[in-house]
């Protein structure tokens, strides 16, 4: 507390048991996401291309079905759905900040 109050560098008083790149890495702010992607957003996209081809008569499983027929394998054809439905939910963000700030 006194430390950071006289705005000395905190990271600079590491216990000797952290390296240098431990203290790098944490206290670096990166603006780039993960190279390991984004879990939940992965979880809620699979989740939406699932529920599209639990249903007979959505466009999802008509895309999905479209995938098979060009002899694409079941995972390939849900990995192209899940980017579908990645560009369709993208280009509704754009477009709701663009009607919004605009």
């Amino acid at each position: 507390m006194i430390l950071a109050r006289a705005s000395l560098d905190v990271p600079a008083f590491k216990p000797p048991s952290t390296t240098a790149r431990e203290t790098h890495l944490r206290t670096v702010f990166t603006p780039y996401p993960s190279c390991f992607g984004n879990h939940k957003l992965n979880h809620a996209l699979h989740m939406a291309a699932i529920c599209q081809l639990r249903q007979p008569h959505c466009d999802g499983r008509a895309y999905f079905e479209r995938r098979v027929a060009e002899g694409k394998t079941n995972k390939e054809a849900i990995r192209a759905l899940k980017r579908q439905t990645s560009n369709t939910v993208y280009r509704h963000l754009v477009t709701d900040a663009a009607s919004t700030h605009g």
